[in-house]
């Protein structure tokens, strides 16, 4: 005899599913489509996010001795030949 366990997170997403399909009125389709259009919202807001507070930027701010700030896309990388 087996004894299968489940994962305490899936009683969370159970209810979540079934939450999203009587919300629809129980139209997967319907579910889905909200589920899908609320990530698109969510990926747009994350993006405005990032570039607001420069999170995904491609330059690196270096402060000098003197207090300046330079700003560089290169990224330093570490000497491998001293291993």
């Amino acid at each position: 005899m087996t004894v299968h366990f489940l994962p305490p997170y899936s009683d969370t997403y159970e209810a979540a599913v079934e939450n999203a399909i009587a919300t629809c009125n129980g139209d997967l389709r319907g579910a889905l489509k909200a589920l899908i259009i609320a990530n698109e919202f969510l990926e747009r807001d994350l993006q405005a996010a990032a570039s607001t507070s420069g999170l995904f930027s491609r330059e690196l701010v270096r402060a000098e001795p003197n207090g300046a700030r330079t700003k560089s896309t290169d990224f330093p990388r570490p000497d491998l030949r001293a291993s």
